[in-house]
């Protein structure tokens, strides 16, 4: 049976430009827990693109760039990881 998850997301601060917006997406179970895995393979892959900055394996590699997008990948992570863990 499929459970409606409800993502709301609120404004930043630092990104006016962006608006109050909700996604609601009718998942599985099955469904949730691999949603929650896509994000978190994706935290994964942006800390092994920062430790290559780093180690200047990635010479063109932008570390600010790289930590902006890991720290919107860990919230959004933790964000519906959060949701879904409240149907569970």
């Amino acid at each position: 049976m499929k459970r409606p998850l409800a993502l709301y997301f609120p404004p930043d601060l630092e990104y006016t430009r962006l608006m109050n917006k909700t996604l609601t997406l009718e998942l599985t179970p099955y469904e949730q827990e691999r949603l929650v895995d896509a994000l978190n393979a994706e935290v994964i892959k942006w800390t092994l693109i920062k430790g290559e900055i780093l180690l200047g394996k990635r010479p063109n590699g932008s570390l600010e760039g790289c930590d902006m997008i890991l720290a919107e990948a860990e919230d959004l992570h933790a964000r519906v990881k959060v949701q879904v863990s409240r149907l569970a």
